[in-house]
């Protein structure tokens, strides 16, 4: 996004790093992240929604997943899509969340092309 100020341009930079791609969806984390930990899913033709993670010692102990608001939610489909896809790749979702938000460490995008 460009802005302008007293005759300068500046570029508005956003660090949002997509960590997975799965049949469509897009798994990424915002920019200007917080707590608790969670990953935003967003289908390429429209619809997005979030998963946030308790975690207890260590471990994911509870997944939720939400609508977020302003933003019109996956379809029925792609949501049960996301939901699998988060709930068997949860520990790695964390660790790179953890990568990221905590390390300040650069995360790839992984493609993933067989179903879960």
């Amino acid at each position: 996004m460009l802005n302008s100020k007293k005759n300068c341009i500046f570029v508005e930079k956003t660090n949002m790093p997509k960590i997975y791609e799965y049949f469509g969806l897009i798994f990424f984390f915002g920019s200007n992240e917080h707590d608790p930990v969670h990953v935003h899913i967003k289908k390429k033709g429209g619809g997005e929604i979030k998963a946030e993670f308790t975690i207890k010692n260590g471990s994911v102990e509870k997944i939720e997943f939400k609508t977020i608001e302003g933003k019109n939610p996956l379809s029925p489909s792609d949501w049960k899509t996301a939901e699998r896809f988060v709930v068997v790749k949860q520990e790695l979702i964390v660790a790179r969340w953890i990568d990221h938000i905590v390390l300040h460490k650069k995360v790839k995008s992984i493609t993933i092309t067989k179903r879960i």
